[in-house]
């Protein structure tokens, strides 16, 4: 991390145990990753503030932006494909993956161990509504029912070539209403907050073949080489 003009973070090995993705219409969706690292050093002959100063980024242009090209789609588990007749319409969203991870420090070392796990994973997935509504309701129901619902988030950028779009979109084929809220807090209008627990499952909903994890990311752009490479 590159903190002032001359003065560099380093953190030699780090690893890494949840992330969250987050948007608020009409903004760029966010990540954000947490991690374990095993110390910090400030005086790397690596990492200075010549070499930052040399990084490219891969594309600054293209983003993934929630806005009216995005849409969001759910019905339950066992209905049919997805489309726009499932469509709902929430002001935000934020999707949660932790896996619990410890590291302790222990004599004769600066560092701290390898960090193991400490837990099982945890996916969570929180939508907000700008008002609380009949369409919204009916997730207070799904909630007392315990019915299961799956859902697809998808964001659609620019044109690539042809019939190719800049596309990232999330899916989850299993998810439990855990948490619907519609708190008040004064005479204006009635916000709406719900939050699923993200499964996993056995056998992949309709529309969503192979998909059996508990959230599944397809990402659409002009990358030819493996990002994990």
């Amino acid at each position: 991390m590159l903190k002032k003009s001359d003065k560099v973070f380093e953190y030699p090995s780090v690893k890494l145990h949840g992330f969250t993705i987050s948007g608020e219409m009409s903004a760029p969706v966010k990540l954000s990753v947490q991690g374990i690292a095993n110390l910090l050093e400030l005086a790397s002959s690596t990492n200075t503030s010549t070499t930052m100063a040399s990084i490219t980024y891969p594309d600054k242009g293209n983003r993934v932006i929630f806005n009216s090209d995005a849409h969001v789609w759910i019905n339950d588990e066992d209905g049919d494909a997805l489309d726009s007749g499932d469509a709902i319409a929430p002001s935000g969203f934020q999707l949660t993956f932790n896996r619990p991870m410890a590291a302790d420090h222990t004599a004769g070392s600066s560092d701290c161990d390898e960090p193991t796990d400490d837990g099982f994973p945890e996916v969570s997935l929180t939508l907000n509504f700008p008002r609380y509504n009949d369409a919204n309701d009916a997730f207070f129901t799904d909630w007392e029912a315990f019915t299961r619902k799956k859902m697809e988030i998808s964001f659609k950028g620019p044109l690539i070539a042809d019939t190719y779009y800049y596309e990232f979109t999330l899916s989850f084929p299993n998810l439990k209403v855990v948490d619907p809220e519609a708190a008040i807090s004064g005479p204006g209008k009635i916000p709406m907050s719900l939050t699923f627990r993200c499964l996993g499952t056995d056998t992949a909903p309709t529309g969503m073949t192979g998909i059996v994890e508990p959230f599944h990311i397809d990402i659409q752009n002009t990358r030819t080489t493996d990002p994990l490479a």
